[in-house]
Formats: C-alpha cells, sequence, structure tokens
C-alpha cells in the first residue's frame, strides 16, 4: 500500500493487477488495462494542471477505458477520475469516481516513477488498443473498454 496524502492510498491487489485508490468514504478500482491507459495520459494531464495551476483556462476531458474519464476544469483544482453513462445521446457523470488533489496528483506521478522496481508486472500491461484484435475497426468497436457504451 502507498500513501497519497495523510487520508487516501494506493495499493494493487489481485492477480488481475488492480489499481485501488482509497479514503474513508470513497474507493475506485482501475484494472490494469485502464491503468496503463491513465499512465499513458500523464503528460497531458500535466499540462492541464501546469495550466490549472497558472489559472488559465482549462477543460480536460479523456477516456481511459470503460466508462471512466479523467477530467480538469478551471475552477476546480483537482483531478477527477469518474465513471460516465449514456442517456439520450449524452454523457453524464455517476458517482462512482473520487477527485485527487493537486497535491495527490503530485504524489501519484512519484510514486508511478517506483513501479518499475515495485510493480513490474502492472507496469507491463499495455493498453487494450495495443493488442492485435485492435488493428482493424470492428475489433475496437468490440471492446468494452474502448466503445462502452455500446456494450450495455
Amino acid at each position: 500500500m502507498y500513501n497519497l496524502s495523510d487520508s487516501r492510498t494506493l495499493s494493487v491487489e489481485g492477480n488481475k493487477l488492480n489499481v485501488i485508490i482509497k479514503d474513508d468514504k470513497r474507493s475506485i478500482l482501475i484494472p490494469a488495462k485502464r491503468w496503463a491507459v491513465f499512465v499513458k495520459q500523464f503528460d497531458e494531464i500535466d499540462n492541464a494542471v501546469k495550466q490549472l495551476r497558472e489559472k488559465q483556462y482549462v477543460k480536460y476531458f479523456e477516456h481511459i477505458g470503460g466508462g471512466w474519464y479523467v477530467s480538469i476544469n478551471t475552477g476546480f483544482q483537482c483531478i477527477d477520475i469518474r465513471r460516465f453513462y449514456k442517456k439520450d445521446g449524452e454523457i453524464k457523470p455517476t458517482r462512482d469516481g473520487l477527485a485527487l488533489r493537486l497535491s495527490e496528483w503530485l504524489s501519484l506521478q512519484l510514486l508511478v516513477i517506483t513501479f518499475p522496481v515495485d510493480q513490474p508486472a502492472l507496469v507491463a500491461v499495455q493498453p487494450c488498443y495495443y493488442a492485435t484484435d485492435h488493428q482493424n475497426l470492428m475489433g475496437y468497436l468490440e471492446c468494452p473498454e474502448c466503445t462502452p457504451y455500446d456494450h450495455a
């Protein structure tokens, strides 16, 4: 178990290498392939965080797999990791998720640097879109991680 702050921890559990971020009230489970997508977005997320700190306009919203998205918006000093659903053609947030404080984001970045030594199996996992079945449009469209709302 790793500490992101006094109240929030991250752990890697199970054979499927689920990453769990939790505090006293909430937790989110991020499967390894979704985690791989999230980590690949770290540079973009970090750029959005820098803009946020510099009081610039920020509207970052990126899919990490399943119905889960990472968002950063002007006016909110956090990185929101949240599950969304689709209703009437519109993507809407659920209560499932949590918002990382900017200090926790920094802790997460520093922690991930240690993962090649601490969690080599997790680091070896690749996003599902690297799989051979995703090399054609049908493979992508049939994947519930890449196209979650067509698989309800």
